[in-house]
């Protein structure tokens, strides 16, 4: 049996993924199965994948279901000591698997992570993620947004993750991975960190991350952290790491000039205002808040839209 499971959904990214494909087998550790999940690509992906011949590669097919469904299909067919999960456009370092199987390994832990680089065209950023050897700064960071609540920089225990059910939310296509990141680290659990820039996160001008914000990626961030919030085994109700993520969450009905909505913001996860000036929101998002607490709903919806006008005479 292999010793890791690499989990990669795939949806219409044919120009890309031939390419994390063979960086995938041009690993140093080649113990391992590759499951890709094609989520109901109407272009030449499934072709593109159906040329690999290796037998460690798996691909299921299925109608089109959104990127949690596909990964829980990946989960239920994982069966290795360890799993990872890929995305279908970005580049592993050839040393990736290697060296957090070997973390986990070393260090008995059930969850190894590294640093990764974000690449934008010709400019590379190297993003260190260590914090400390106490999970629960990882959490909290992940609440703040100081680190993005990312899966594909980590190697996760495949038994843990069974064994209590973690798995991704049906329907949410937008801090899933967030969701399924601290659903782990709340568990009592032993992390390991390698100290090396192993990922390469591609960032396009077609990832969910840069396009438009509208009502269905704001919805996805408020339901994914009630989801965060209801853990049982997360009973800090109050803490304010968790305070700043549900305001961010929903801050996009305050600052986005085609989403404004002053009472879905009010109602939704409503916060004292102590609260917010604790918070460790950025300080536009903070102030913006605290007007809006103060009822200022007009000169809330007038930044909005300035900065709107803004940014449209900027791009002409």
């Amino acid at each position: 049996m292999y010793q890791i499971t690499i989990i990669m959904p795939v949806y219409n990214c044919e120009s890309e993924v031939g390419n994390t494909i063979e960086s995938i087998l041009d690993q140093s550790f080649t113990d391992f199965k590759l499951i890709i999940i094609n989520d109901g690509s109407t272009d030449k992906t499934l072709n593109i994948l159906n040329n690999y011949l290796d037998k460690r590669i798996e691909i299921v097919s299925q109608t089109n279901q959104g990127v949690s469904v596909a990964r829980n299909v990946g989960l239920r067919m994982a069966n290795t000591k360890y799993t990872c999960f890929i995305d279908s456009d970005d580049y592993l370092n050839k040393d990736y698997l290697k060296e957090l199987f070997y973390s986990a390994e070393i260090n008995n832990s059930d969850m190894a992570f590294c640093n990764y680089r974000r690449i934008y065209n010709d400019k590379i950023i190297n993003v260190n993620v260590y914090r400390g050897e106490d999970k629960n700064i990882y959490i909290n960071s992940l609440l703040t947004h100081d680190l993005w609540g990312v899966l594909w920089n980590k190697i996760f225990k495949t038994e843990v993750i069974k064994n209590n059910e973690v798995t991704f939310q049906d329907g949410i296509s937008m801090w899933e991975d967030l969701c399924f990141c601290v659903s782990f680290l709340v568990l009592p659990i032993k992390i390991s960190f390698v100290d090396k820039y192993l990922y390469d996160y591609i960032n396009r001008g077609n990832s969910l991350l840069n396009q438009k914000i509208n009502v269905r990626r704001v919805e996805d961030q408020i339901k994914a952290i009630g989801v965060i919030s209801n853990l049982k085994s997360y009973t800090q109700k109050c803490d304010i790491n968790l305070i700043t993520s549900m305001m961010l969450s929903k801050s996009a009905y305050l600052t986005v000039y085609h989403l404004f909505d002053y009472d879905k913001w009010s109602e939704i996860y409503p916060v004292q205002l102590r609260y917010i000036f604790l918070s460790k929101l950025n300080i536009k998002i903070k102030l913006i808040s605290i007007l809006a607490k103060f009822r200022m709903k007009r000169t809330v919806y007038f930044i909005a839209k300035l900065k709107f006008l803004l940014s449209r005479f900027k791009m002409s």
